[in-house]
C-alpha cells in the first residue's frame, strides 16, 4: 500500500515529492496499523513521518515489479511504484536512493506526465529483461485522513 499526505503549504519543500506530498510504502497490515498509530498520536509541532523510509523492506522480489497508483480525487498524484529486486538495486548508480532499500517511486502531477513516464517505462526495456518483469495495472486510490 501507498499512503500519500499532502503536506500544508507552510511546511512545503522542494525536497519532497511534488513540493508537498510525503509518500509511505507500507507493506502489511500491521504496518498500516503502525503508521495510522503514529499519525494519530500527539505532538507539539508536525513532524515528517519517516519511520518507514528506511526500514528494510520485508518483501523479497524476485521480479522487477511495477505498478502504479491513480488519483483518488483530483489534485492528488498519479504515482508509479516499482519493487526492485536486490540485484537490480546493487547496480543501480545510486543504491541508497531506494525507499526501504527496494523501491522506486515517482509522482506525476498530471495524467499526461504520468502517461507519458509509464509508455517510456516499458518502451526502453529490452526483450530479454521483459520476461523478469511484472507489470501491475493501474490501481484506483482511496481517500482519507489522519
Amino acid at each position: 500500500m501507498v499512503s500519500v499526505i499532502a503536506i500544508p503549504p507552510r511546511f512545503a519543500s522542494p525536497s519532497l515529492p511534488l513540493g508537498h506530498y510525503y509518500v509511505a510504502i507500507l507493506e502489511t497490515d500491521a504496518e498500516v496499523t503502525e503508521f495510522d498509530a503514529y499519525l494519530a498520536a500527539p505532538r507539539p509541532a508536525p513532524i515528517a513521518p519517516t519511520l518507514f523510509e528506511r526500514r528494510p523492506s520485508g518483501l523479497a522480489a524476485t521480479h522487477m515489479m511495477v505498478g502504479s497508483y491513480l488519483p483518488p480525487e483530483p489534485g492528488w498524484p498519479y504515482i508509479i511504484l516499482v519493487h526492485c529486486p536486490p540485484d537490480s538495486v546493487e547496480s543501480a548508480p545510486v543504491p541508497d536512493d531506494f525507499l526501504r532499500g527496494a523501491y522506486s517511486l515517482n509522482l506525476f502531477a498530471t495524467e499526461h506526465e504520468f502517461r507519458r513516464a509509464w509508455e517510456e517505462m516499458f518502451a526502453g526495456i529490452s526483450p530479454k529483461d521483459r520476461s523478469n518483469l511484472l507489470r501491475i495495472e493501474p490501481v484506483d486510490g482511496d481517500v482519507g485522513t489522519a
